[in-house]
């Protein structure tokens, strides 16, 4: 089924996926940011540096895009509810855009912090937006697979950034700003989502939008007084209201449980080793293959998780996608650590190579069948949409902000506790499978109706 409304753009959902498809393009932007910081890193520490830097100076790089991350989500608080969605993406695009040329002129370390802030600001944006543009525009029955699509774009240009970043930096930042302005140019065709048309009483674009993004022979006066219904019950609303009602038992103990699994994810580091992969690589004395080509080949390795995901998503269920991908992750770090404790034993490290490029194999497979992309089909299913915005800007901030402690502690605990390090990251993965398996609720398959009826239920 998806195979033939994907690649064959035929059905009632072609223009959905016409949609997802441009949002792609600005998702491999994102991945492309990200993979370009684990060789950039290990260049800019290098002798032969443009720009040498400290381990001080490599911390800010990686946390810099994570404050850009915190402030992105606050731009998209205050503005989605006046301007929607799609304009929000597109400014996602336009903001990258500044980001990307800062990079291209750079001559000194500042131009990289500002690169950074800016494209973390951009991604940010993005993070708390496309689930929620996804969530107005598509089906119930394949949401879920478009979201681990568009996600999966994240992989594709992290893969991307890992290649082109390796070798010149002023040609990453060109072909990354030569796919975001095809983002630009296309997306801004796009109508808005029928929900916000219907919100700010454009009646006749939202018939259009609907026929554009759904189907030609749907009930489209339903949809639209169906719409009319919801948005009048809730559009009195105040961010003082939106809080109220977050704080009703049922969306109070979501909150609390999805923050709480951001929390853990982002402690056990498992963001924060990608940026790092190079360089952990080169301390694990792997010779067999170039640190920097192994990076390449886990990336590139890493999209089978992708892809396993976007075509299993909706057939097993969110849980068990971030069960398997949890339980992987733990294992990689389990073996990753276990590598370092026997090179302090004296072991030959020449002959214990196989084991960290095996740890960081199942590592970039893992994360990506599951964590990359199942939090975000979880925050575009899991609150009504009157309240969908401030519960995406909470997670994420609270996420954005745990994953800055990781990130910035990383080079700390590593100098005093060594590698051991990450069976304390795997102990923390092995509490968050455990939290997913126990009290994170089943979304797949199922309307947003039915899924707030279902958390009522609990309750």
């Amino acid at each position: 089924m998806v195979f033939n409304e994907f690649f064959l753009l035929n059905g009632n959902r072609r223009h959905q996926w016409i949609a997802i498809g441009e949002t792609f393009l600005i998702s491999i932007v994102m991945g492309m940011v990200s993979g370009w910081t684990s060789p950039s890193l290990a260049q800019l520490s290098g002798p032969d540096s443009p720009i040498p830097i400290d381990p001080h100076q490599a911390q800010w790089i990686v946390s810099l895009l994570i404050i850009g991350r915190i402030i992105g989500f606050v731009i998209t608080l205050i503005t989605t509810q006046y301007i929607g969605s799609k304009k929000i993406l597109f400014l996602v695009g336009v903001i990258e855009a500044f980001g990307l040329l800062c990079l291209a002129i750079a001559n000194s370390i500042l131009w990289i912090y500002l690169s950074r802030f800016i494209c973390g600001i951009s991604f940010g944006m993005f993070t708390m937006t496309f689930p929620v543009y996804i969530g107005e525009i598509s089906s119930p029955k394949i949401r879920g697979t478009m979201v681990c699509f568009v996600a999966s774009g994240l992989t594709v240009g992290f893969l991307f950034g890992s290649i082109i970043a390796a070798y010149k930096t002023i040609l990453f930042s060109l072909l990354a700003l030569g796919i975001n302005l095809i983002f630009v140019g296309s997306f801004y065709w796009q109508p808005e989502t029928p929900y916000h048309l219907v919100k700010i009483d454009k009646i006749i674009e939202a018939e259009v939008s609907i026929k554009h993004y759904q189907c030609d022979v749907c009930n489209v006066k339903n949809e639209i007084e169906s719409l009319k219904i919801f948005i009048n019950a809730k559009d009195t609303y105040t961010y003082y209201d939106m809080f109220r009602e977050l704080m009703i038992s049922h969306n109070r103990q979501a909150l609390i449980n999805l923050n709480i699994f951001h929390i853990l994810s982002a402690l056990s580091g498992s963001f924060t080793v990608i940026f790092y992969l190079q360089i952990l690589l080169t301390d694990a004395r792997v010779t067999i293959i170039n640190p920097a080509d192994t990076v390449i080949a886990l990336t590139t390795i890493g999209l089978v998780g992708e892809i396993m995901a976007v075509f299993v998503g909706d057939k097993l269920g969110r849980k068990v996608l971030l069960s398997v991908s949890n339980i992987g992750i733990g294992i990689a770090f389990i073996g990753i650590a276990s590598h370092f404790l026997l090179l302090n034993y004296g072991y030959e490290p020449t002959n214990l190579q196989w084991l960290p490029i095996i740890a960081t194999v199942l590592f970039t497979i893992f994360i990506n069948f599951g964590l990359v992309s199942v939090p975000s089909i979880i925050l575009s299913e899991l609150f009504a949409p009157n309240v969908k915005t401030i519960s995406v800007f909470i997670c994420n901030i609270i996420g954005s902000l745990a994953a800055f402690l990781s990130s910035f502690t990383y080079d700390l605990l590593l100098s005093n506790i060594g590698y051991n390090l990450y069976f304390y990251f795997a102990f923390i993965i092995i509490i968050a499978t455990l939290f997913v398996i126990i009290f994170l609720p089943e979304t797949r398959g199922k309307s947003l109706q039915d899924i707030q009826e279902m958390l009522q239920n609990k309750l």
